[in-house]
């Protein structure tokens, strides 16, 4: 098992070192933009076009980056209500149980992501000379990086009950 952990927590690592860069990139691009706009129709009353669609397209990918990075470091939402009142031993089934039901959707949107990006191969922004598909290979790739870090979670889950016991 110590094989498997390990390679699932050096692909987490990586995954999560290029959501961080990939999302740090992508959020600046969003801010410049969109302060080059401000720029532009404000101070020099002569609008950008392309603002629009730049901003989108780095948005989502920011956004998609930002969903791993959260995913990674626990920081999405919870509700402890309801498992907090259950016995440890339970506690412990479902963490393992909402991981995997974690890593079917992440699966499904690397799968569901790739068919979109068929989808909209004829796809071109209206502003910039850019496919829409390099928009949509946000969904996959950030579905990638979250079942990297599902896996991590899973094997970690698994090899600390096999030292418990």
């Amino acid at each position: 098992m110590s094989g498997i952990l390990g390679l699932c927590e050096k692909t987490s690592k990586y995954a999560d070192l290029a959501s961080q860069v990939l999302g740090t990139i992508f959020g600046s691009v969003v801010v410049l933009v969109l302060l080059f706009q401000v720029f532009f129709r404000y101070v020099l009353q002569s609008p950008l076009n392309w603002y629009l669609d730049a901003a989108q397209f780095a948005f989502v990918w920011a956004i998609m980056m930002g969903f791993c990075i959260a995913y990674k470091s626990a920081a999405h939402i919870k509700f402890h209500l309801v498992t907090e009142l259950l016995p440890s031993a339970i506690q412990d089934h479902l963490q393992i149980l909402s991981h995997v039901l974690c890593l079917v959707f992440f699966i499904s949107m690397v799968v569901m992501g790739f068919k979109q990006f068929g989808f909209v191969k004829m796809s071109t922004f209206e502003t910039i000379p850019l496919s829409v598909q390099w928009m949509v290979l946000a969904l996959p790739v950030g579905g990638l990086f979250m079942s990297a870090h599902a896996a991590h979670f899973i094997c970690g889950e698994l090899a600390s009950r096999t030292h418990k016991d």
